[in-house]
């Protein structure tokens, strides 16, 4: 591998060999030297596939990887009687423009594209499209667990970050679109900002725990977050979820949106629009979409199902009729002509100056992110990304510059 490992001369990655190599220095700089076809990785070690850097040592990844924008095509991991697992196995550093295409990730527990687990690092401008299946629980599509460690000085934060894909997972536990798990510390909380999840999330157990970005989170801040997608179970059992987080609990949302759907042939879910519990919580400025009638008749809300009395809710909304309810315990309903104009969002003080912005063409007429437009319009998503962008009715039928369509693995073994 070319270079010394410094922050001066950063070790380059230009194959998948190379990327397996982190292992042997966990603590150095990384950068990679080109795009990385990963896919001869689905017949590697007797059909486990790659192994998660730092997987088994004494030691978390600590050092820094700068993915210069480049991709990793097609990492496969299967590992089904391992815990944290993804292309680090625990992350405690700096990663930052890392693209992964086509992953498809199983293992036991605590399972996401990046890493399993992460704490006290820094993420920014990476994303992950493909198949998380958590058999254990804690599945994310980007991170499966997220922590701030006792010892912390600062706080994780993962920022401008994506996911596309499938979130599976086997136990009563937890799935979220964009991490799974979130422990924050009082002093240290987990920082989310202008990340987004496109994501279906599937469970076939009861009481299955599910989020469009994180399924469950205690002591975050979110802001200027999105997620769209569905949460679905196959068992005949009773499932919590919620549009950005089951459970919310000591955080904050800032400017944030859901468009989840919570679907539930029984008829029998505890499912809120952003959240089905929310308490010691502070929540400004957000809206949900989502349908979440086909939850138990007591079991709804359109933003949420059940605040303590401790948690304020401002200025936040959501659409009774794509909703299908007219109760929440917590913000106001509107019809979807309402949701759908801007002056009556500006009129609750929403900021569509520097922060919002609402044309019909863009996320269906509902209000959207300016910063996520001035992305797409730079030519910041590759040509599947913006494929899909297109097709949930988030951006209109545009063409910047984009990079080059990545290829696709099957996908075999869910169960």
């Amino acid at each position: 591998m070319l270079g010394s490992g410094t922050l001066g001369d950063p070790y380059i990655i230009q194959d998948v060999n190379d990327l397996q190599d982190m292992n042997l220095d966990l603590t150095a700089y990384y950068e990679l030297g080109n795009d990385i076809d990963a896919s001869e990785t689905l017949t590697w070690n007797g059909g486990l596939g790659f192994e998660p850097v730092g997987f088994g040592s004494s030691t978390e990844f600590t050092g820094t990887l700068d993915g210069n924008n480049y991709i990793i095509r097609g990492l496969y991991i299967n590992r089904p009687d391992e815990y944290y697992v993804g292309l680090f196995w625990i992350l405690e550093g700096d990663v930052s423009r890392v693209n992964l295409r086509d992953v498809y990730i199983r293992g036991d527990e605590d399972c996401g594209a990046l890493a399993g687990d992460a704490g006290d690092c820094n993420i920014s401008e990476c994303s992950a499209t493909g198949t998380i299946i958590a058999l254990g629980g804690y599945g994310g599509g980007l991170l499966g667990y997220v922590y701030t460690s006792r010892y912390s000085v600062d706080s994780p934060h993962i920022s401008d970050c994506y996911f596309i894909g499938s979130v599976y997972e086997n136990d009563e536990w937890t799935a979220g679109g964009l991490v799974g798990h979130v422990s924050g510390e009082p002093l240290y909380k987990v920082h989310f900002d202008r990340c987004f999840s496109i994501v279906e999330i599937l469970s076939d157990t009861e009481w299955s725990n599910q989020g469009g970005i994180a399924a469950d989170g205690t002591n975050f801040e979110m802001s200027q977050c999105f997620t769209i997608g569905t949460t679905f179970t196959s068992a005949n059992a009773v499932y919590q979820a919620g549009g950005i987080a089951m459970v919310i609990r000591d955080s904050s949302l800032l400017n944030c949106f859901s468009r989840v759907d919570c679907l539930d042939s029984n008829m029998e879910g505890y499912f809120g629009g952003l959240s089905w519990t929310i308490t010691d919580s502070f929540v400004t400025n957000c809206y949900s979409t989502g349908r979440v009638a086909e939850g138990g008749a007591d079991r709804i809300g359109g933003l949420f199902g059940y605040k303590d009395i401790e948690t304020v809710i401002a200025s936040s909304f959501w659409d009774t009729e794509t909703s299908g309810t007219l109760i929440s315990d917590g913000g106001v309903g509107h019809n979807t002509f309402w949701m759908k104009t801007q002056a009556n969002f500006e009129a609750a003080g929403w900021d569509f100056t520097s922060i919002w912005f609402i044309d019909p063409s863009w996320n269906d007429g509902y209000p959207c992110f300016q910063w996520f437009r001035d992305n797409v319009l730079a030519g910041d998503y590759d040509t599947d990304t913006m494929t899909e962008l297109t097709s949930r009715g988030l951006i209109p039928a545009i063409s910047p510059t984009i990079s080059p369509t990545v290829t696709t693995l099957p996908v075999t073994g869910v169960s």
